[in-house]
């Protein structure tokens, strides 16, 4: 009974690594179709490396051949504009953390607009509910959400000051227009911003 029960807990582990594979669709370590943004601008097509979104976030394997080693070069986020992989995009971009100082990521796209956010994995999980979210304005220096918990209602709208409704929403703490609703605050003003630029 005993080896039955050791041979089904396996089986149980067995089924729930795969489906966790299958859910994930990529596997560390192996290149996947993609493409590289140069500093000027030009896309190429090639392959990257699948890592740590936490290592991707420092650099990247690029490759036109991954069967070969000598097609391979690494890449950190200061050589180049951002890169496509997995279906996720990345911007390489200035950044200050909470703490430290200012440096140049990979960050993972989570919302487009003029104001930008990104996720930062400060774990080794790949996983977007463990990462910070990070938000850029333009070409501004982007900076954690963290930044946020105290004085929400005051820098939040500062960060959208042009659009003085908004800004006025969020400063009067009216209902919707709080830090757990930061993503709504955002596409709010990113949809003002592209009507009104």
């Amino acid at each position: 009974m005993k080896s039955f029960f050791i041979l089904f807990i396996a089986l149980l582990l067995m089924v729930a690594g795969a489906q966790e594979l299958s859910a994930q669709d990529y596997i560390i370590g192996r290149f996947y179709e993609g493409y590289i943004i140069t500093l000027d601008g030009e896309r190429q097509d090639g392959y990257i490396k699948y890592e740590k979104f936490n290592t991707m976030q420092s650099s990247i394997i690029f490759a036109t051949d991954p069967k070969s080693r000598r097609t391979r070069t690494a890449y950190k986020a200061k050589a180049l504009s951002g890169f496509m992989v997995a279906g996720h995009t990345w911007h390489s971009i200035p950044f200050k953390d909470l703490i430290g100082p200012k440096q140049q990521k990979f960050m993972q796209l989570d919302l487009d607009g003029y104001i930008k956010l990104y996720l930062f994995y400060g774990t080794e999980s790949n996983v977007s509910a463990d990462a910070q979210v990070v938000i850029r304005k333009g070409d501004e220096v982007a900076f954690n959400q963290g930044t946020f918990i105290t004085g929400f209602h005051k820098k939040a709208s500062e960060l959208v000051s042009e659009h003085t409704a908004l800004a006025d929403k969020i400063r009067n703490k009216e209902k919707g227009y709080k830090l757990l609703q930061l993503y709504d605050i955002i596409d709010e003003y990113n949809a003002w911003y592209r009507e009104n630029n």
